[in-house]
């Protein structure tokens, strides 16, 4: 029988305001699966190495992206599934994605109930996601200071960077539920 595990998925280091996301994932999905729906949750591009570990980066035990080196019996995310690991609410683990940037997630295991959905959906969230290699939590941070700024000093270099056009604004509160639904749906 498969079971539904609800997460609650947030940035570390990211605050005013917080960025995170609520998932409802199938308890049989593999961590490589699980990364991939983290990245459509937060509209990540999926372009660098992630890992699991529960203290984050340097942690003893880890599940990584299987093209990490050097593979081991602990660390291909195609070879363990979140029933593998995730058994009382409550329970937390830190996804790396970026080792650059080293974009920290908190993922928080809040609640299990049977389902028969096979796919996974965003029940909640909130927060922009950051521009991926922007430089990190203080890439953001100066990135959120220029993007909205015509007399900061780097506003027009930090808006053609990223791809924002004139008279488009950077809403550091914007989150789309309806359609990050629709792009987990598609997965």
């Amino acid at each position: 029988m498969t079971m539904t595990f609800q997460f609650k998925i947030q940035i570390l280091e990211i605050e005013s305001p917080a960025v995170w996301r609520r998932l409802l994932v199938p308890d049989n999905f593999s961590f490589h699966h699980f990364h991939r729906i983290i990245q459509a949750a937060f509209g990540w591009s999926d372009i660098h190495l992630y890992e699991f570990a529960p203290k984050g980066l340097g942690s003893e035990w880890v599940i990584a992206h299987p093209d990490t080196e050097p593979e081991t019996a602990y660390n291909n995310s195609t070879r363990y599934k979140l029933r593998d690991y995730f058994e009382r609410k409550g329970e937390k683990l830190i996804y790396t994605y970026d080792y650059g940037d080293c974009w920290e997630h908190l993922i928080t295991f809040e609640n299990v109930t049977v389902d028969l959905n096979k796919r996974a959906t965003c029940i909640d969230g909130g927060g922009a996601t950051p521009p991926e290699n922007c430089g990190g939590t203080t890439g953001y941070e100066e990135f959120k200071l220029a993007v909205n700024d015509p007399i900061h000093k780097d506003y027009i270099r930090t808006r053609e960077w990223s791809g924002i056009t004139e008279g488009e604004h950077w809403d550091v509160h914007a989150f789309n539920k309806e359609r990050t639904v629709r792009i987990l749906k598609s997965m």
